[in-house]
C-alpha cells in the first residue's frame, strides 16, 4: 500500500483463526494503526466456538479449513477449537448502509453456509463489491463437473432477489 493509500480514510477487519497467521496481522496492525481490527475468530454463521483443522503436511504448511472434507486438510490434519464469530450479526451491528464495504471471503468451502446466513438475513446487501473464492469441493447442489461456472451465477440470481434496491458487483474468485 503507497503512503498516498495509506492516509485515505480506510478502516479493514480481518478474521482469521489460523494462528500461523497471527503474528503477520500483528506487524499489519503495528504498520496501520487504528485503520485495521483484527479478531483472532473465524467469521461464521455463529458466535461461539467451531471445530477448524489445519493441514500438517509441513512444517510451514499453512492449509487451513472449517471443513473437514477440504482437499489439503482431509488426509493429514489437526482438529482444534476455534473462537467463532457471526458474521451476519456483527454486519448488523457494525456496518451502515452508506458504508463503502469491499467484502473479501476466502474460507476454504465454508462459504456456502457463510454466504446462505449473509444473504437470508441481509447482512450481504450492506457490500457494495463481493469477492467470493468458491470451492467447488464444498458445493452442497452442484455436480463437480459445473461447479466452477455455475456458483457466481448462481449467487448473483439468489442476491438480486434478496437485495433488490442495492448494486452488489460480485466477483468470482475461483
Amino acid at each position: 500500500m503507497s503512503a498516498e493509500t495509506a492516509r485515505l480514510p480506510w478502516h479493514t477487519f480481518v478474521w482469521e483463526p489460523n494462528v500461523q497467521h497471527h503474528a503477520q496481522y500483528n506487524r499489519i496492525l503495528a504498520e496501520f494503526p487504528g485503520q485495521v481490527t483484527y479478531y483472532d475468530a473465524a467469521a461464521w454463521t455463529t458466535t461461539g466456538n467451531i471445530t477448524f483443522y489445519r493441514e500438517q503436511v509441513k512444517k510451514k504448511s499453512d492449509g487451513s479449513s472449517l471443513l473437514r472434507s477440504h482437499p489439503r486438510v482431509a488426509a493429514n490434519s489437526v482438529a482444534s477449537t476455534v473462537r467463532s464469530m457471526s458474521l451476519p450479526d456483527w454486519f448488523r451491528d457494525n456496518v451502515r448502509y452508506d458504508d463503502f464495504v469491499v467484502l473479501k471471503v476466502d474460507i476454504e468451502g465454508a462459504e456456502y453456509d457463510l454466504m446462505s446466513a449473509m444473504m437470508v438475513t441481509g447482512a450481504v446487501c450492506k457490500a457494495d463489491v463481493l469477492i467470493v473464492e468458491w470451492h467447488a469441493f464444498a458445493d452442497p447442489v452442484q455436480p463437480a463437473r459445473f461447479r466452477e461456472r455455475s456458483v457466481a451465477a448462481e449467487f448473483i440470481k439468489r442476491q438480486a432477489s434478496f437485495c433488490p434496491s442495492s448494486v452488489v458487483h460480485v466477483v468470482d474468485w475461483i
